[in-house]
């Protein structure tokens, strides 16, 4: 379900390999349809994120640069977001709520995460409550959560 048929029109990922060659890690985002939806299924909009890093290769760093790289290329593309869906207790949880994931709202389960894009704004827009450096140009890559209520946007780093 999660990768055949691979690609699927929309869906892309990354390997990362050794210098001969051999796979550690891997990322990639698929689309899913509402009658066969993934475990983070939140909308065909949005993207499921699958990542898998090699045990020897965990922490240190692998898992976050190809997250960051997808992030960049989903971005790119103009996708809504990215939904994923992480176990509880799993160590991963604490990269993608550091990256923005944030939950999917009361219509999702607690193990559904989401990382929602903001709209392209307009020039010299700057969120509140962040210094006069985070202003940004229209052409930032800007993602948004929900803070109270309210959707916050901010920029990628």
């Amino acid at each position: 379900h999660y990768f055949t048929p691979w690609p699927a029109v929309g869906d892309f990922g990354i390997v990362a390999e050794t210098d001969d060659g051999a796979p550690i890690a891997v990322a990639w985002l698929r689309h899913f349809k509402a009658s066969d939806p993934g475990y983070g299924f939140v909308d065909e909009d949005y993207p499921e994120l699958s990542i898998w890093v090699a045990k020897t290769h965990r922490g240190i760093g692998i898992g976050t640069r190809l997250l960051t790289r997808l992030i960049e290329q989903a971005h790119e593309q103009n996708l809504r977001g990215i939904s994923l869906s992480v176990e509880p207790g799993n160590p991963a949880r604490s990269l993608y709520e550091r990256v923005g994931f944030t939950s999917a709202g009361s219509d999702f389960d607690a193990e559904t995460l989401v990382l929602r894009f903001c709209p392209v704004l307009a020039p010299a827009v700057r969120t509140s409550g962040l210094p006069p450096t985070s202003w940004r140009s229209r052409t930032s890559r800007l993602l948004s959560t929900d803070v109270g209520g309210a959707r916050r946007c901010y920029s990628v780093l």
